[in-house]
């Protein structure tokens, strides 16, 4: 809602079905817009970054496809064309097995990789060995590692996508899991290494948190952590609702 992406604005509504794309975001995303422009003086805004979050790859087209329409509607509905304000779609994931270690040396235990670490198409960015572990070592980059040029060792992501993996936090316990970034839709035309520097900075901006984050922070807000803190309060509120009726109908009250 602001300039500085550190406040946000939830719209929580029921779903009808169980398959992945909102059938509701029309709405949603008109109310969202509605918001902004009244924190911001009834400036609307040019650029809108989604975010996404609890998508598979089987999922990416439908998703996209209904999702990007509600949007660019709810747009319109403002009297905005499609050459006015530009759209680009991001979807993170979370649930996948690919995990990065490092070794120091033949023998040395496996560690961690630092915060900031970043794998896309041109292989590992640079990250030496003392910044394993180390929050405050934000090694953002694509550099090309000695792996590029054929071998499937350095080479992690898809040919056909622009995705990337990037390891955000430091795992206090375990080993740590990096979030997989995909870009389905651009019309900003952002470099991937915009788009992977935009998203680190992202993940240091929840407010509950005085450290960077495994998951860009407004990715939760479509699983991101705002998102899950406004369902949390949604369910104590239907919680006491559903007592209240129940305490209501018990003592020979109609509720209304």
């Amino acid at each position: 809602m602001d300039g500085m992406l550190g406040q946000y604005c939830a719209h929580i509504s029921a779903c009808t079905t169980r398959e992945e794309p909102v059938g509701s975001l029309y709405e949603s995303f008109r109310l969202l817009l509605k918001a902004f422009c009244i924190r911001n003086n009834g400036q609307f805004p040019r650029k809108i970054i989604v975010y996404r979050d609890g998508v598979s790859d089987n999922q990416f087209g439908a998703t996209l496809n209904s999702e990007l329409t509600a949007l660019r509607h709810a747009v319109e509905g403002f009297n905005y064309s499609d050459d006015d304000v530009k759209i680009v779609f991001i979807v993170c994931q979370k649930r996948h097995h690919t995990r990065f270690l490092y070794q120091a040396g033949p023998g040395e235990e496996y560690l961690n990789p630092c915060v900031g670490m970043c794998v896309d198409a041109r292989g590992f960015a640079e990250c030496s060995a003392g910044d394993h572990d180390d929050a405050g070592a934000a090694a953002v980059g694509r550099a090309a590692s000695s792996a590029v040029g054929g071998d499937d060792l350095g080479c992690v992501v898809g040919s056909e996508l622009m995705e990337f993996y990037l390891n955000s936090h430091a795992a206090s316990l375990g080993t740590s899991k990096p979030t997989r970034y995909v870009l389905l839709h651009d019309e900003i035309g952002l470099k991937l290494s915009e788009v992977e520097l935009l998203t680190f900075w992202l993940t240091h901006l929840y407010c509950r948190c005085t450290r960077s984050v495994s998951l860009a922070t407004p990715g939760k807000a479509t699983v991101l952590y705002y998102c899950n803190l406004s369902l949390y309060l949604f369910y104590i509120i239907l919680y006491i609702m559903y007592v209240s009726t129940s305490v209501l109908c018990a003592l020979g009250c109609t509720p209304r």
